[in-house]
């Protein structure tokens, strides 16, 4: 939300801002889906991947609705950070605790499930070896592999957060040309896709 809609829904009436909780919850930002509709974008999106139509018939479920507040609402201004340092002797920030994105397609969580999977990796690696898993030379290794990683990520979140903030007739017209034509070139759909999945390798050379 924009600061303004933030304010104005921490003061309404708590009935009022559960009528508003639950018509996003159900409609959010654009027009109620089908199952069919769903479907068939979730099979165009991964056709060309390898995963089959059947993996994908999941029909949409309109979500459990809210009944009232049981707690004080609070709001949260969403901010790119990045931590300068990941790691120091016998520390190591992973997920939000190194950095920060603004929440675009769940891309957050899986940044933080790359970093547990590094920092998994590296301590595995180090016990094999017998080395101090808190050692500050070991815990460089994760730093070193997912910073380059996150900070890339997080540069392209905040390019689309600040492109789809502005509200320009040519530019909107260019913006869903390229997002368009992104969806016919094979190729880049499916380097987007795999990058997004955390995967750091091109599909086109793995």
């Amino acid at each position: 939300m924009s600061p303004e809609e933030a304010s104005r829904h921490k003061s309404m009436s708590s009935k009022d801002f559960v009528m508003s909780v639950n018509r996003a919850l159900d409609f959010g930002y654009g027009p109620h889906p089908s199952s069919s509709s769903v479907d068939h974008y979730m099979e165009k999106l991964f056709s060309g991947i390898g995963h089959t139509a059947a993996s994908t018939k999941e029909c949409f479920e309109v979500p459990p609705r809210a009944i009232g507040l049981i707690f004080e609402r609070m709001a949260f201004r969403l901010s790119m950070m990045h931590s300068h340092d990941y790691v120091s002797k016998g520390l190591a920030l992973v997920g939000d605790a190194a950095h920060t994105v603004h929440p675009l397609a769940g891309q957050g969580v899986n940044l933080g499930f790359g970093d547990a999977a590094a920092l998994a990796k590296v301590i595995s690696e180090g016990v094999s070896i017998g080395a101090n898993i808190g050692d500050l030379s070991l815990l460089s290794w994760y730093e070193n592999d997912r910073k380059t990683a996150n900070v890339a990520m997080a540069a392209v979140l905040d390019g689309f957060q600040k492109m789809y903030s502005v509200d320009f007739g040519p530019l909107n017209v260019l913006r869903a040309a390229a997002f368009h034509g992104a969806q016919y070139i094979s190729p880049l759909k499916r380097n987007i896709i795999f990058y997004a999945m955390g995967n750091k390798q091109s599909p086109l050379f793995s």
